[in-house]
């Protein structure tokens, strides 16, 4: 069933018309697109975790639009924040400074504003190279696990979780469903940042010394345990001082097939795996 409202639909698809963007683009493309389309440059800010400040941010000077984006999450969810933000520019959304934000941070409430922009995003990443690529092996078997990890992730936040839903989008089917899913996940990964244990990455890794394992599921294994040991401090609203806050960056970019796999075994590490359940007791207790 089509959830997106038909006058929001019709002018998602008048603004891809514009911009003219072919299926397969890359983001230095839509980048230009968007500044040849506005009159104006437009330059990118990587932000660390660090700072305490929104992770996803449209900055307009008086001579150019400033967009600040997550340097520490996943090539495909920060070409998501940064069309976040596009996409509220060119839907005419005014907010003040440092109100446009990623659906993991308070914006100015307007959550009708928010989700508009969800829909257009979408719409535009879902031609991008990243998610159109043909993969090198099929990923359909491990999408089920992405419905899992999503759902977990739900239950842990409780009503946290709620501001990372889009109706409009989160019934639909097929590719975009799972394209929605990943980015969910991202989402619920930035919104526990602050909860971040910095000692989990080494932990990991120490514990799982001697054992012989692909780099792949060894990545997988880091994520899941700086990702559980957050739900925990989370849950107990233990939050990290802000120079001390820890993301695991992307060993490499991922395209949507690559992601989904990588994710069913980030899911897999996080319910079965004894590392996890090691370090997040090791970070834990007091």
């Amino acid at each position: 069933m089509d959830t997106i409202d038909p006058a929001l639909r019709a002018a998602c698809h008048q603004h891809l018309r514009q911009l003219g963007m072919p299926v397969g683009f890359q983001l230095p493309e839509l980048l230009q697109a968007v500044a040849d389309k506005r009159g104006r440059s437009l330059t990118l800010l990587p932000a660390p975790p660090t700072d305490g400040l929104p992770a996803g941010m449209l900055i307009a000077t008086a001579g150019c639009d400033v967009i600040r984006f997550p340097s520490y999450t996943t090539e495909l969810h920060r070409s998501h924040v940064i069309g976040r933000q596009i996409s509220h520019a060119l839907l005419g959304h005014q907010r003040d400074l440092g109100q446009f934000t990623t659906g993991s941070f308070a914006g100015d409430g307007n959550r009708a504003h928010d989700r508009q922009a969800e829909v257009l995003t979408t719409m535009l990443l879902m031609r991008s190279t990243p998610v159109v690529k043909r993969p090198s092996q099929d990923p359909r078997a491990a999408i089920p696990r992405i419905s899992q990890l999503l759902a977990f992730l739900e239950r842990a936040l409780g009503p946290a979780g709620h501001q990372l839903l889009s109706p409009e989008l989160d019934h639909q089917h097929g590719l975009l469903a799972t394209y929605r899913k990943i980015i969910r996940i991202r989402d619920a990964q930035m919104l526990l940042t602050p909860y971040t244990h910095p000692d989990a990455p080494e932990h990991t890794r120490r514990e799982m010394r001697g054992r012989d394992l692909p780099v792949a599921q060894r990545s997988a294994i880091v994520e899941a345990a700086v990702l559980a040991t957050a739900l925990v401090r989370f849950q107990d609203r233990t939050r990290t001082p802000t120079d001390r806050r820890v993301a695991v960056p992307a060993a490499a970019p991922r395209n949507l097939p690559s992601e989904i796999e990588h994710l069913a075994m980030v899911y897999q590490a996080l319910t079965t795996d004894h590392v996890v359940a090691a370090v997040v007791k090791n970070c834990t207790q007091v």
